[in-house]
């Protein structure tokens, strides 16, 4: 919507899986089954993907690597976000002998933010929580404090977000903002969002998942 090119570190997706990802997002339609992209569109989507992504080498890991990489990628492709998925697979340095890695931890959510100041860049970092199953059955949706390994995520970032499913209403997932440290870029709430599998998409009105009928999908 706002133009903007994008860093993509993407442990976890294949660079391949994610531009087909990303053009499904795009065409709104699927890249494979009877429904798929025609030929044109899927060309189409793709150059949108090229003019809009930068996708960071996931062999290397560490966060002085993703940095360098990104700066170049602001200097180059002019990028004005960054996201890193996940958290874990960020390589970090040893802790100091007597120390339990928390340090490690705020000292490299201190350098993604820094290094989002300098370049005016929004970075978004997806972590996942601590035994997330305890937090289904207790009701309760985790924040930043129930990442494993440190508080500091709730503490260093300026916007929180959870994105959680509840099993009793399928095609729908909650975004739950735990967090917004400054009136301009959001505020403390909620909302359901519903989810279409087709294209992976997420919309405000779940006019899609309400049919028995929608789920009987041929992909």
């Amino acid at each position: 919507r706002e133009g903007w090119s994008t860093a993509a570190f993407s442990a976890e997706t294949s660079t391949q899986v994610h531009i087909l990802q990303l053009a499904s997002l795009y065409a709104q339609k699927p890249f494979h089954g009877p429904n798929k992209m025609t030929q044109p569109q899927l060309e189409e989507a793709m150059a949108w993907v090229e003019t809009k992504y930068v996708f960071l080498d996931e062999g290397e890991t560490t966060i002085d690597s993703v940095i360098e990489r990104a700066e170049a990628a602001v200097m180059r492709n002019g990028v004005r976000a960054l996201y890193i998925d996940p958290f874990n697979f960020l390589s970090q340095e040893k802790p100091v002998e007597g120390e339990n890695g928390q340090r490690g931890i705020n000292d490299l959510l201190v350098r993604l933010k820094t290094f989002a100041v300098a370049h005016d860049v929004a970075v978004m970092l997806v972590a996942h929580p601590a035994k997330f199953h305890q937090h289904l059955n207790q009701g309760r949706v985790p924040t930043g404090y129930d990442i494993s390994g440190s508080a500091h995520f709730f503490n260093i970032c300026d916007n929180g977000i959870t994105l959680s499913r509840d099993k009793n209403k399928p095609g729908t997932s909650k975004l739950t903002s735990w967090k917004a440290r400054f009136t301009w870029l959001g505020s403390v709430g909620e909302c359901e969002l519903g989810f279409n599998p087709v294209d992976c998409s997420f919309n405000t009105k779940q006019e899609w998942g309400d049919n028995d009928s929608d789920w009987d999908i041929d992909l």
